[in-house]
């Protein structure tokens, strides 16, 4: 226990150094405040007496322990998934293989992860909620795990023939015996947690509380996971657009320049500007100049290959790209495409169409300069005399 709560503060001052730039009293608050809630149903569970089924047995402890020390080195839900599963299998005696089920909108759930199949969950498998063998043998009342003795019996009736083509090449219909358990996050099915073995009546009652405690924690976890995904989205992203914030784009900057620098490559830096933004805001409302920036955003990074770029709002209506190896002509064709369709379609607004332009200047590395700073001085500069050009070429009318 000890350690576990050791991990969480160094957590917390992992997160101190992610979030630096975001409101980071607020979201460690919250932070807290589940890692509390966490902390307090495992006490609970201790005064009800319930720890006392799982004496001489701490290996779910400290695999929730190691989940937990692991949820800032995972890089997405799916590797969060596949660490579940392992541990899973690893505290359960019997269990030799294992999935996770996750239930979407339409009523599905789909395999997220597995451990000890040889088929691929990208296989389009999926399995109606009331086929599922805790909605079967729960009659729809699904609040606990449960053992299936005999599986292939059990599903007799009801797998479909297409479930059964898809997946006849794979070793999907392998398990005899399962253990079951639902994923509650808030009170509501997440989804469902499988270990599973190649002969019948596998699992006995020791291995189904053991995977009751194991599962009722996973749902802390995960929600704990998606926390911290959605804290790290808002320290890289800007709310508005979905583009990268200045913040984020500036760290990946100094480490492609650092990176182009070793390797004596070049890339081209673009500040953009939007035209009449101000004109815009007071004339029809600030909610129709973020219509302006949002549009002259996700138009211009869907011409942009993500390859070799990055994209990011500045700051209030001022964007920057970065080009890797660029040629400065095919970045000025790609600008002007985007500009001539913006200008001609506009946008829609009280029965009048309005024009949405841009200006913006163009800088590469090492021809124009040799520091970061430098470089953008330079965009900025040729973005104003860009702006000062079309300021005197267009009569913009409101």
């Amino acid at each position: 226990m000890k350690r576990f709560i050791f991990g969480i503060l160094l957590q917390s001052l992992g997160l101190y150094f992610l979030l630096k730039k975001t409101d980071f009293f607020s979201v460690i608050i919250a932070y807290v405040f589940f890692t509390t809630i966490f902390l307090f149903y495992i006490i609970h569970l201790k005064n009800k007496g319930k720890m006392e089924k799982y004496e001489g047995d701490r290996r779910i402890l400290e695999s929730i322990i190691q989940i937990n020390d692991s949820i800032l080195k995972v890089q997405n839900k799916e590797q969060l998934y596949q660490l579940i599963l392992q541990k899973a299998v690893e505290i359960i005696p019997d269990a030799q293989m294992g999935s996770i089920l996750i239930l979407k909108e339409n009523g599905f759930l789909e395999f997220e992860g597995t451990v000890g199949f040889s088929f691929n969950k990208n296989i389009d498998i999926k399995i109606k909620l009331e086929d599922t063998f805790l909605y079967r043998k729960s009659k729809g009342n699904i609040q606990k795990p449960c053992i299936i003795d005999d599986v292939e019996l059990f599903n007799e009736d009801i797998i479909a023939r297409d479930l059964k083509a898809k997946a006849q090449d794979t070793d999907f219909f392998i398990t005899q015996s399962t253990v079951s358990a639902p994923i509650i996050i808030n009170g509501v099915l997440y989804g469902m947690i499988n270990v599973d073995n190649r002969k019948k009546g596998a699992f006995t009652e020791k291995d189904l509380l053991l995977m009751e405690y194991f599962a009722s924690q996973i749902g802390t976890v995960i929600q704990r996971h998606q926390l911290l995904e959605k804290m790290k989205y808002l320290s890289q992203y800007d709310s508005l657009t979905n583009i990268y914030n200045r913040s984020y784009f500036e760290q990946r900057l100094t480490e492609l320049y650092n990176k182009v620098e070793r390797e004596k490559g070049n890339f081209s830096i673009v500040l953009f500007d939007l035209n009449n933004l101000k004109i815009i805001n007071d004339t029809y409302g600030h909610d129709i100049g973020d219509r302006l920036i949002t549009t002259f955003a996700c138009e211009m990074k869907k011409s942009l290959d993500t390859s070799n770029t990055l994209f990011a709002r500045y700051g209030g209506d001022e964007f920057i790209a970065l080009f890797l190896n660029p040629k400065v002509e095919e970045i000025i064709n790609i600008l002007n495409k985007v500009s001539d369709k913006l200008a001609k379609e506009g946008m829609e607004i009280i029965s009048q169409k309005i024009p949405v332009t841009f200006s913006y200047g163009i800088s590469t590395y090492p021809s124009d300069a040799k520091d970061i700073k430098s470089l953008i001085t330079v965009a900025d500069t040729r973005m104003y005399k860009d702006k000062e050009k079309k300021k005197r070429r267009i009569k913009f009318e409101v």
